[in-house]
């Protein structure tokens, strides 16, 4: 559908991430290491980044239709990787704050970090697993 656009800019988020190999070196499995959410995670060397959610709502005027897609991305690490999470969130944020994004079927307006970032020791791994998040968001508009 023209003008919503959830997979769409995650395919073309992914696409920038995969192509920087700043980025990729600091992934356990290199550009294996950035994953959709229905994949088995265990099979994963850390760190890793994985689409954890994605919204979006309507961004309609009266002639154009339109999307903000909302993209949640976390970075998995284990303990001692709080320098190396935060890193890697750097570079995500340099690759795609007002960058020019690919969005198939839509003309691509703005991609911008929505100023939400932290890292956290994820306590159900008995505090084993540092968990970084990122989310940025994207205004679409149909073509």
């Amino acid at each position: 559908m023209t003008g919503f656009a959830q997979y769409e800019a995650q395919k073309g988020i992914d696409a920038i991430l995969i192509a920087d190999s700043t980025l990729t070196n600091m992934l356990g499995d290199g550009v294996n290491g950035i994953v959709d959410n229905g994949i088995q995670l265990n099979s994963i060397t850390y760190p890793y980044i994985v689409y954890t959610s994605n919204s979006s709502q309507n961004f309609d005027t009266q002639t154009t239709s339109g999307a903000e897609t909302i993209i949640t991305m976390s970075i998995f690490g284990i303990i001692g990787d709080k320098k190396l999470i935060n890193d890697i969130m750097k570079q995500m944020h340099v690759l795609l704050h007002n960058a020019s994004v690919t969005v198939d079927n839509n003309d691509f307006i703005l991609c911008r970090w929505d100023g939400l970032a932290s890292v956290l020791v994820d306590d159900s791994n008995e505090g084993r697993i540092n968990h970084g998040v990122i989310r940025f968001r994207l205004l679409t508009q149909g073509q």
